[in-house]
């Protein structure tokens, strides 16, 4: 919670844009981020005390135990909380995915803008976003990668660096998936 809080930021190094196949993967591209970049990313986050402070700040600095204890719970938090319900999680994926299409297929790019969700609104030529924090996002010709997640559930979530691939995670459809009977939701 201390390096991915819920709250208006969330550092952009731990969402790498390449494609991830394994736990193993993401965590080794998350650890690879330049240290210029993982100090600036952190700097935003860093808590005045407590010891959230220390662990920030070693991390910021790239320390090798505090790199050891990120992959860790990278590695932690997927084992115990996406590969149990990892079937689930695949096809409601493919179910958020198929809509898309459709919805793409038959009422266009502006239709697929409109289906995004309660949190979203196609203005032409601007999607307005509820965001935590007021900002404009230019795509400049470079498009817009939209991926359904499970876990955004309360809004939709981009990047905080422009600079960055532009890309617009949004919660899941009610009706693409569901969790197994008998289990409750993690986040």
């Amino acid at each position: 919670m201390t390096v991915a809080p819920h709250a208006a930021y969330f550092p952009d190094f731990l969402t790498p844009c390449a494609e991830v196949p394994d736990v193993e993967t993401g965590a080794e591209l998350v650890l690879a981020t330049p240290s210029r970049r993982l100090r600036a990313e952190i700097g935003r986050l860093a808590p005045v005390d407590g010891p959230g402070a220390t662990l920030l700040g070693e991390l910021a600095r790239g320390k090798p135990a505090a790199l050891w204890h990120l992959r860790r719970a990278l590695q932690l938090y997927c084992r115990s909380l996406i590969e149990p319900d990892l079937e689930v999680l695949d096809e409601g994926l493919r179910v958020e995915c198929a809509g898309g299409v459709h919805r793409y297929l038959h009422a266009g790019p502006e239709g697929l803008l409109r289906w995004l969700g309660p949190a979203t609104r196609w203005q032409p030529p601007v999607l307005v976003v509820d965001y935590p924090v007021d900002r404009d996002l230019f795509l400049d010709g470079r498009g817009l990668a939209l991926i359904p997640s499970y876990f955004g559930v309360y809004h939709p979530v981009a990047p905080a660096d422009p600079r960055l691939r532009p890309v617009l995670v949004f919660p899941i459809h009610a009706g693409a998936g569901c969790r197994p009977a008998g289990t409750a939701a993690t986040t």
